[in-house]
């Protein structure tokens, strides 16, 4: 099997991709995790991306569509290699790094402060998806 380079990777994910940070239930407070996501009519590239990175593919409904995931983890690994060839999505690229960086290890709950501050990654990586629209490319 092929490997796929990390700048053919960041130019796919530039193109299909999306990052979110998606709110669970668990707990008092929202359980938050990072999710990204490619989605393509073929499913070729995906198994090579799943191979070399993890993760899961699932299929459409309605049509022919895949879509392949990462969550947490392996999500955040998959940004450290891509990041550096990324020219789009690069805001919501820092966001999601950052967000991953608050991510507590050792299992116990989030203080009020931090939580507050995940929240507000999410909701700034909200608005940098929302504000991403045709032509909205960064200047050279």
């Amino acid at each position: 099997m092929s490997k796929i380079s990390a700048a053919y990777a960041a130019g796919l994910f530039d193109g299909e991709g999306s990052i979110s940070i998606s709110q669970g239930k668990k707990y008092k407070r929202p359980l938050l995790s990072l999710h990204l996501e490619i989605g393509l009519c073929r499913p070729d590239v995906l198994y090579l991306l799943q191979q070399q990175f993890g993760g899961n593919i699932c299929t459409g409904q309605h049509r022919e569509f895949w879509r392949w995931s990462l969550q947490s983890t392996f999500a955040h690994k998959f940004l450290l290699e891509i990041q550096p060839y990324v020219v789009v999505k690069t805001r919501a690229i820092q966001i999601a790094l950052n967000f991953r960086e608050t991510t507590n290890p050792s299992g116990h709950r989030y203080t009020e402060e931090s939580h507050l501050a995940r929240q507000n990654m999410r909701s700034a990586l909200m608005l940098e998806n929302k504000r991403r629209g045709p032509g909205d490319l960064p200047s050279a």
